[in-house]
């Protein structure tokens, strides 16, 4: 498996990479859960329907790495872990204790960002994009107009477990394949040095 942890900012916006993101992670009654979120069915993405993180592509004439990856973080999941400014300060202020693999399939950087655990919070992402949705009126061009700006990009967010991860390897997005491995094989118990920091 070819995952490297990347260690500064700096490093990390060095990297020719295509996308970044993150997933939220918590340990919870002595087991971790993973927030994931699921492309939206509604399209006609080769991804439709999988789950992975909460990111997408770089803006690379626009944005640094760093900057992308916050970016896609924060609209992907519709704002639910606070304002842009919040999450950007947190991220970067705590980069070199937060855990990330870089791998070459996924062509980019993921996070693992440990959140407090809410058991609703898939709820809620999933009530929040259906109201937008009606709020709309279900009018596919407005919808478009916001995906193209980032958001309802996913419809729905599941936490998961490792042995929920294991049995569900099929709903995954290819791309992810290595990141969900990477999940399964080093999410142990004994892998606390990642609660060093207070979660976002």
């Amino acid at each position: 498996m070819k995952l490297k942890r990347i260690e500064t900012i700096l490093e990390l916006n060095e990297i020719d990479m295509y996308g970044a993101g993150a997933i939220p992670f918590s340990f919870y009654e002595n087991e971790y859960y993973f927030l994931l979120g699921r492309e939206t069915k509604d399209v006609n993405w080769s991804d439709r329907g999988l789950y992975g993180s909460f990111g997408g592509g770089i803006k690379k004439d626009k944005e640094k790495n760093i900057d992308g990856l916050i970016r896609e973080f924060w609209e992907e999941t519709n704002g639910f872990f606070g304002e842009h400014e919040l999450i950007d300060k947190y991220i970067k202020d705590n980069f070199n204790k937060i855990f990330n693999v870089h791998s070459d399939v996924y062509r980019g950087v993921v996070l693992f960002l440990p959140v407090k655990y809410e058991s609703s919070l898939a709820k809620y992402f999933s009530f929040s994009n259906n109201f937008t949705k009606k709020i709309l009126n279900n009018n596919k061009k407005e919808i478009e107009i916001i995906r193209n700006n980032g958001f309802l990009e996913k419809d729905k967010a599941k936490w998961m477990k490792i042995d929920d991860i294991q049995k569900n390897m099929k709903k995954f997005r290819n791309c992810e394949k290595e990141v969900i491995d990477f999940i399964i094989e080093n999410f142990t118990q004994e892998f606390t040095d990642l609660y060093q920091i207070k979660p976002l």
